[in-house]
């Protein structure tokens, strides 16, 4: 009997000494370059997702997050027969051909060129409301802007089951006006539920067109942006930042996008610091790439790099979810980028430290060192912006590779906070991180 428990504790030491020292257990993290919005031609793109993936290998972009267009139908019922006179318009997307093709795809172009993870991905718009007429007119096609990028869900019938207003899914009309946040939400507690990742995008985007009829008639397609939406919904992953909007931020400050300082990222942050919100909100870059000319053309536009420890779709979404990447934008006439080597927050006492998204307890002065460098050993000026709660609290001017190191004496004991950086040249090159959060206990 000794003999036999002495057995079975050695094989338990074993498996334990297995677990820790296998391969891959403390392997090193690694950083990919990750490319989120794409269209492909199955929607309103010029590329199939295989010339999306060429591209995108020849680019050394390690990873495209495909977008395409779930379903653009809009139907116009003429009162007071709204479901029997109608009129629909659309435009090529997913539901054409049916996700299940749409997947196919992906994981075809996902073989043929297995060094780029190609990881599916759609344009959900939740809902849009007709105001005015066709006669006197004008008749107003209502926030059809307003989008949703919505990632990782497990089947087909996950992404069909969405419920948006356009493929019959949403529980809401189109004739009964602003519905305030109902519609948005319903669709990220759906996400939420099929364990998804999801993405207010564009926020600051605002659209207005106008189409002729016959008759002189007209309709007028208007979204404004939609701070209201991102401040109020609850539990979506993350905020949408175009490259233009970031390149916004960093020439005008007093814009007061989304990244700016005090814009409504830092708004939905401090209400999480506060405790007013459970889940933190992050940043990702999105490109908007439809493979055309013009100013949608460039697949790395702006680039998420992402810390993960293989290179899957499993491990890149759980990154994503966990805040572990920062926004890149580098000057396209040149081979300038910056890089973000660290951006730590540390308690000298205890000598515990967090990095981006993570969140540190301390109980001294919080320490911030910010790292950064150029992809080309490149000697040239840059800004650096830190920002905590909202407000630029130390702008610092540098030049090529260097270290920055700052104790906040001003945040008092008992407060929360959380810290993130803005960095850029007097180039094109650009960096944008997500926060590091700091609780001090009384």
């Amino acid at each position: 009997m000794l003999r036999k428990r002495r057995k079975e504790v050695v094989r338990f030491l074993l498996l334990i000494f297995g677990l820790f020292f296998s391969p891959g257990v403390f392997a090193a993290e690694q950083e990919l370059s990750v490319v989120v919005h794409v269209h492909s031609s199955l929607s309103s793109g010029a590329r199939s997702l295989f010339e999306i993936a060429q591209i995108a290998k020849n680019k050394n972009v390690d990873v495209v997050m495909m977008t395409d267009l779930l379903c653009e139908r809009y139907t116009y019922g003429f009162p007071p027969f709204q479901d029997i006179l109608k009129k629909t318009i659309q435009r090529k997307s997913v539901w054409d051909k049916g996700v299940p093709s749409f997947l196919s795809e992906v994981q075809r172009a996902n073989r043929m060129v297995p060094d780029v993870v190609m990881i599916e991905g759609v344009v959900a718009t939740p809902f849009y409301y007709w105001t005015g007429s066709v006669w006197p007119g004008p008749l107003m096609l209502n926030d059809r802007g307003k989008d949703f990028l919505v990632f990782g869900l497990n089947s087909a019938d996950d992404y069909e089951n969405i419920p948006v207003l356009q493929t019959g899914k949403s529980r809401f009309d189109a004739y009964h006006g602003n519905q305030g946040i109902a519609p948005y939400q319903d669709v990220i507690d759906y996400v939420r539920r099929k364990k998804g990742f999801i993405v207010w995008s564009h926020p600051d985007a605002e659209e207005r067109m106008i189409f002729n009829l016959p008759f002189n008639r007209e309709v007028v397609l208007v979204s404004k942006e939609y701070n209201r939406e991102v401040t109020e919904t609850e539990d979506y992953d993350a905020i949408g930042i175009y490259s233009v909007e970031l390149a916004m931020v960093m020439a005008s400050p007093e814009n007061l996008l989304s990244a700016s300082p005090g814009g409504v990222w830092d708004q939905v942050l401090l209400k999480y610091v506060s405790g007013k919100r459970k889940n933190p909100v992050w940043a990702v870059g999105e490109t908007d790439y439809n493979g055309f000319a013009g100013e949608n053309m460039n697949l790395e536009a702006i680039v998420n790099r992402v810390s993960v420890r293989e290179k899957t779709r499993e491990n890149i979404l759980e990154s994503l979810r966990k805040g572990k990447n920062c926004l890149i934008m580098k000057d396209l006439s040149e081979t300038q980028a910056m890089i973000l080597n660290e951006f730590t927050v540390s308690d000298p006492l205890s000598a515990q430290s967090a990095g981006v998204g993570e969140t540190l307890i301390i109980s001294s002065v919080p320490k911030i060192r910010v790292q950064i460098s150029f992809s080309d050993q490149a000697n040239i000026p840059w800004h650096l912006v830190l920002i905590r709660n909202g407000k630029m609290i130390e702008i610092q001017d540098e030049n090529g590779s260097a270290t920055f190191e700052y104790d906040d004496t001003d945040l008092p004991p008992g407060d929360s906070a959380f810290y993130r950086v803005i960095a850029y040249s007097d180039g094109a090159a650009r960096l944008l991180s997500n926060p590091i959060f700091v609780r001090r206990p009384r």
